[in-house]
């Protein structure tokens, strides 16, 4: 579905609007919540547990950063730009990693996406310099290779029996379609969407458009529009109003004009976790982090900071932290902890990666 073809609500007040209805998509009014930018300090949820889980260095996996692609009942999974790493859900033990970097067969020169499948047991991970789909078994060896063919971000559906859902190229803002593959990198289904006449051929992997969770449900942030994945559809959710705010991609993707993006909002993403919208992005150089409640499109919570992004508080044992979550189900968040934090927790970095922060939460 086209971003043209949605039906967009009247806005009735300054941080609300009304709610989605059978016809029609909620609109989260974001450029004229900046009218008023004031911090809002009060989580708009109770958290009714959090747990950590931390995650063993050993002299083979020492790792700088991580992206969290999986929390399987039994599977903690992280990629970086080398490899994927397993660690035990219940104790953060090391358990095995992928670490195949080369040019080679069964090789790659980096990981630019990667998805677990906690059926097979198995990684994909995806080469976008080599244009190559790789999957491995859980002891890094290669079970198959195949060509990439222009996708530029993969993702695991629980839903569909363990296939896997694919953007297929992506230029500027705009992707052009998905596609829907088995759990064997075996084609299934596809659709392709237009580019919309005028825009800019040019393609940057800093604004490359990925997926992200939301319990079993799959969902894609573009053009304004927070999507959920159905097969190889995009059913509209929500649309981010950001009026003439919206960066357009002959800006954005033109670093002699960088300059010009303080006056748009720009390097914005975003999770859903039942009701509540976890919004990030950047406005005249400042750093904002918004809850939004869904089901009445208004502003729940806002930091604002002139250096880097904040979270919003959470307590574990007596000490309070910041933080942000990485990966969304539908009643639970989740983070990675750094060395910041885990020295405030007592936990030594010299001895465990990260600390994983599981939040569950209720309104």
């Amino acid at each position: 579905m086209k971003a043209s073809s949605i039906i967009v609500l009247t806005m009735f007040c300054l941080f609300g609007c009304t709610p989605q209805q059978s016809e029609r998509l909620s609109v989260i009014p974001l450029a004229s919540s900046l009218e008023n930018d004031k911090e809002i300090d009060e989580v708009p949820f109770r958290l009714t547990e959090t747990a950590t889980v931390n995650l063993e260095l050993t002299d083979s996996v020492i790792l700088a950063t991580g992206i969290f692609i999986s929390a399987d009942t039994s599977i903690i999974a992280l990629s970086n730009l080398t490899g994927v790493y397993f660690f035990s859900a219940k104790d953060g033990k090391y358990l095995s990693g992928v670490k195949k970097q080369g040019n080679g067969p069964g090789e790659y020169t980096a990981v630019h996406d990667a998805l677990y499948d906690p059926v097979a047991h198995s990684v994909t991970i995806l080469d976008l310099n080599l244009q190559k789909v790789l999957q491995y078994d859980m002891q890094g060896k290669c079970l198959s290779e195949h060509n990439s063919r222009g996708i530029s971000a993969l993702e695991y559906l629980p839903a569909q029996g363990g296939s896997i859902l694919s953007i297929n190229g992506q230029t500027g803002s705009h992707i052009h379609g998905l596609g829907l593959w088995s759990s064997r990198f075996e084609p299934k289904d596809s659709v392709a969407y237009p580019l919309p006449p005028g825009k800019p051929v040019a393609y940057d992997l800093m604004v490359r458009t990925d997926f992200s969770r939301s319990g079993e449900d799959v969902c894609l942030y573009k053009e304004d529009t927070l999507f959920r994945a159905n097969r190889s559809k995009l059913v509209p959710i929500l649309a981010v109003d950001k009026g003439r705010l919206s960066i357009p991609d002959e800006i954005m993707l033109n670093l002699d004009r960088r300059d010009e993006r303080s006056s748009y909002i720009w390097s914005d993403y975003c999770l859903l976790s039942g009701d509540f919208l976890f919004l990030r992005y950047i406005y005249r150089d400042r750093y904002y982090s918004d809850i939004w409640d869904t089901s009445t499109c208004q502003l729940r919570f806002r930091r604002v900071s002139d250096s880097n992004w904040t979270g919003f508080p959470v307590k574990t044992g007596s000490t309070e932290l910041s933080v942000w979550p990485k990966w969304a189900g539908t009643d639970a968040l989740y983070t990675l902890l750094k060395e910041e934090d885990m020295l405030r927790l007592g936990v030594d970095p010299d001895t465990y990666n990260f600390v994983l922060l599981k939040m569950k939460w209720e309104k």
